[in-house]
């Protein structure tokens, strides 16, 4: 009878402790928010969520992949956007392929339709995608995999496609791993006949390799 109490106690000990959740990451110096959660806007109903989890930090905020939490790019957003914001919505992979950019409002956005003075999307590194000042109303979804911005400003109707399709970051690496570059395509001459040469391999002008 003991014999079989211990074996029950054991087993239920073993099921217990297979259930257990522990935590895969821990932060106990500056927060960390999904970035769907800091950056929320529930009036825009089209965008899909950031897939980032973000160190807030005071002047910066550093994006983390979501799979193993290394960084994907800290941004100091005090030097980046040096405008009187209302808004600042980060997305990836649609307004640009592959990266993190960010829609810009002067206005608080009031309902599903959005309704702001001036809108700008920049990319991570600051460059400017779109500008569009002076906006009546602006509206953004996805139709097919085409993501699509619909803008009304000074009576003019204006329709922007995207490049990206919001889809999420790889799984398997760091997202902001860069591969190392890779060495120009050159024509050369050999033996009295032009050739391509790669980083790997070389071509005559029909496409032959040449050994």
């Amino acid at each position: 009878m003991k014999k079989s109490i211990f074996i029950l106690a054991v087993l239920f000990a073993t099921t217990y402790a297979n259930a257990q959740l522990t935590p895969d990451f821990s932060e106990q110096q500056n927060p960390v928010y999904p970035a769907a959660v800091l950056f929320s806007d529930p009036s825009i109903v089209g965008l899909p969520l950031c897939p980032f989890f973000v160190r807030y930090m005071e002047d910066e905020r550093e994006f983390l992949n979501p799979f193993d939490y290394s960084t994907y790019k800290t941004i100091n957003f005090s030097s980046l956007f040096s405008e009187d914001l209302k808004t600042i919505i980060p997305v990836y992979d649609i307004f640009v392929v592959d990266k993190l950019a960010f829609l810009l409002s002067t206005k608080t956005i009031s309902s599903r339709v959005i309704d702001r003075e001036d809108i700008k999307i920049i990319d991570e590194n600051g460059n400017v995608i779109l500008n569009l000042p002076s906006c009546e109303l602006a509206h953004i979804a996805k139709y097919g995999d085409i993501w699509k911005l619909w803008v009304a400003r000074v009576g003019n109707i204006e329709i922007y496609s995207f490049p990206g399709d919001g889809s999420m970051p790889s799984s398997s690496q760091d997202v902001s791993s860069q591969s190392a570059p890779q060495r120009p395509i050159r024509k050369i001459a050999r033996d009295g006949q032009v050739l391509v040469e790669t980083e790997t391999n070389t071509y005559t002008l029909q496409g032959a390799e040449v050994k």
